[in-house]
């Protein structure tokens, strides 16, 4: 089973696909996956930092009439 990749912001189902796409080998990719320099941190597998590539909305900020002064 492959596993899903974020490059760039972008999501690929695999490693091949995204391969296929950026015309780079399925090892420089698999390399830049794993690879701890803080240069390759747009290389990320989709289940370990989804979050970051995808940040969830803030709160929305609810107008309370009554509690306005006049």
């Amino acid at each position: 089973m492959s596993k899903k990749v974020i490059i760039d912001g972008i999501l690929y189902k695999s490693t091949a696909e995204a391969s296929r796409q950026l015309g780079i080998s399925k090892s420089i990719i698999g390399n830049r996956l794993y690879n701890k320099f803080q240069i390759f941190d747009n290389y990320n597998f989709a289940d370990t930092k989804i979050d970051e590539v995808m940040p969830s909305l803030p709160p929305l900020i609810e107008d309370d009439a009554d509690n306005h002064e006049v």
